[in-house]
């Protein structure tokens, strides 16, 4: 069976939520992603468009999840990657994850593939 989730995020909204909770950045995303999102010139798109990932992969396996245990990465040619823990890859198994995200202008958007 074939899985699919998908998420967009205003990126001023999650800007507000970086700077009115920083608590959110360290309960969400893993220190990796952190040191990734925080050496970009614009932080938020790239928080915005993980989260997104999160979500899709979330809305995929039709579960909650704990955030932290999806982790966006990349491979050695730069195309994103999902890494799960926890909860979340006992539930996925031996399933593959795929995911495309993009961002432009205010938004961002991920879409996750679970095969």
């Amino acid at each position: 069976m074939t899985l699919l989730g998908t998420d967009i995020e205003q990126i001023s909204r999650i800007q507000r939520v970086l700077t009115r909770t920083p608590g959110f950045v360290k309960k969400v995303f893993s220190k990796a992603e952190r040191a990734y999102c925080d050496k970009r010139s614009r932080p938020a798109q790239h928080y915005a468009v993980r989260f997104c990932v999160k979500e899709a992969v979330a809305k995929a396996l039709e579960m909650p999840v704990h955030w932290s245990e999806i982790e966006v990465t990349h491979d050695t040619q730069g195309a994103p990657r999902v890494r799960v823990s926890g909860e979340t890859a006992r539930k996925l198994g031996r399933r593959a994850v795929r995911v495309s995200l993009a961002h432009a202008g205010d938004y961002a958007t991920a879409t996750a593939l679970i095969e």
